[in-house]
């Protein structure tokens, strides 16, 4: 009877040592947990940033083709790598003065919606590119005259953010819109340097 209950308490021990074992391992090995926290399904940002309108100041004896900007967006995760980008941005103003010294001013913005890849350099930074389409809007103040024009053309970028904590992060990047503008009147790429914040939820 004694060696019966022995048999049976031993195969029960052998039962749940595995177990046991595992939730140890689980517990104060850190190497069997998840390191890398889940990252937010969504977030809000806006920055800051400065644009150089390239080819702006070709025809021109006085010219300012650089102009301080903003722009706010939002981004929704398809999956670990991959986010969808919508967004608005403010260009802001190139002055400029022909050999007859007349006045001529641009104002840009646009609407843009990108895909963006990132790789996740630590727990904190990640790198990213992107690419997409801007929908852009000029408004042309020329002497006796204002023209608008509107189109479509390629978006690109890259950059870096940087988690904070507490669903904030810093992010900083490089974009640059595509032949904004017309021939008839004015058309180059804008460049744009920007810093910002972003705002995220899990």
């Amino acid at each position: 009877m004694m060696y019966s209950k022995a048999v049976g308490l031993t195969s029960v021990l052998c039962l749940l040592l595995p177990t046991v074992s595992q939730a140890n391992n689980a517990v104060f090995n850190p190497l069997l947990r998840s390191s890398t926290p889940a990252k937010p399904d969504n977030y809000l940002g806006a920055s800051i940033g400065q644009t150089q309108a390239n080819g702006y100041c070709d025809e021109f004896a006085k010219c300012d083709d650089a102009s301080k900007s903003w722009k706010a967006y939002m981004g929704v995760r398809f999956n670990e790598n991959i986010v969808l980008e919508t967004g608005y941005t403010k260009f802001g103003k190139q002055t400029a003065k022909d050999a007859e010294n007349r006045n001529f001013e641009q104002n840009a913005s646009a609407f843009t919606t990108a895909a963006v890849m990132s790789y996740s350099v630590n727990q904190e930074l990640e790198l990213f590119g992107k690419a997409g389409v801007a929908r852009w809007k000029t408004s042309q103040d020329l002497p006796n005259a204002k023209a608008d024009e509107s189109g479509m053309d390629i978006l690109m970028g890259a950059g870096a953010s940087y988690d904070l904590g507490n669903n904030i992060g810093m992010r900083a990047e490089w974009e640059r819109y595509k032949d904004v503008g017309t021939p008839k009147i004015q058309k180059g790429d804008i460049d744009l340097l920007s810093v910002g914040v972003t705002f995220s939820s899990l």
